[in-house]
């Protein structure tokens, strides 16, 4: 008498809809799979959830208007039956970071091939967690580098520059949502760090704030300008559309 296989739900959300397609039916086939559904950013992923429990998501990072970061955060908190895989195609520490911090089980980088998806369900749905080969490394580096007082400077430098680039989108009215976008943390993170800024600063509405960083050399900070260009220049387009 063969053994029953338990089947699971499967949720890929990205917005492409070619990648999709492409996970889709490499996945179709396994047999631990009874049903995959599609989801084009956070929003639709938290909409099939409410509708019908899913068992894991596949969840691309960036997408609008809800990105995955925020996307996990609510289904650690509202589905914590449901376990979240992030995909994304950098394994910069900054990502990989935030994504653990959201409660996701794993983190696989976009080209990983059929095997590796598959085996990082399985871990995924046992209990387990999974992260692909380099994002295991960049992850291993981050917590030995928590455990170096040594390295304290370093740290202490990376959220001074994080308080620049907030203060910075926050001075070119960028709101809590749009910061988190672009920085790949939760809006609700940013506004965190909008308190601590207003505080610091000693101000109390955004033209105080941008007194204080056009006095402070913030708002011409050629840096900031170039990293940001994108951001920029697309708030731009989206103003001379409105007008």
């Amino acid at each position: 008498m063969s053994k029953t296989i338990e089947k699971y739900k499967l949720i890929i959300a990205d917005d492409h809809p070619i990648f999709r397609a492409g996970v889709n039916a490499a996945l179709k086939s396994l047999p631990f799979i009874s049903k995959i559904s599609e989801a084009a950013n956070g929003e639709e992923v938290i909409s099939i959830l409410s509708d019908e429990l899913h068992d894991l998501v596949l969840m691309d990072i960036k997408m609008s208007p809800m990105n995955g970061m925020e996307a996990t955060r609510i289904i650690t908190k509202k589905f914590p039956l449901t376990k979240v895989i992030a995909l994304s195609m950098h394994d910069d520490e900054e990502y990989v970071v935030a994504i653990f911090e959201t409660g996701a089980a794993g983190y696989l980088i976009k080209n990983a091939d059929k095997e590796e998806i598959e085996k990082a369900i399985k871990e995924v749905l046992n209990g387990g967690q999974y992260f692909s080969k380099d994002v295991s490394k960049t992850l291993l580096s981050y917590l030995q580098r928590l455990k170096n007082p040594k390295d304290q400077a370093e740290q202490d430098a990376s959220q001074k520059e994080r308080i620049r680039d907030i203060t910075f989108l926050i001075c070119h009215e960028f709101n809590n949502q749009k910061i988190g976008e672009i920085l790949y943390l939760s809006p609700r993170t940013i506004e965190g760090y909008r308190s601590q800024i207003f505080k610091a600063t000693k101000t109390n509405n955004l033209v105080g704030l941008i007194k204080f960083s056009i006095e402070n050399k913030i708002m011409e900070d050629a840096k900031l300008n170039k990293k940001f260009a994108k951001a920029l220049a697309e708030k731009k387009e989206l103003i001379k559309r409105a007008m």
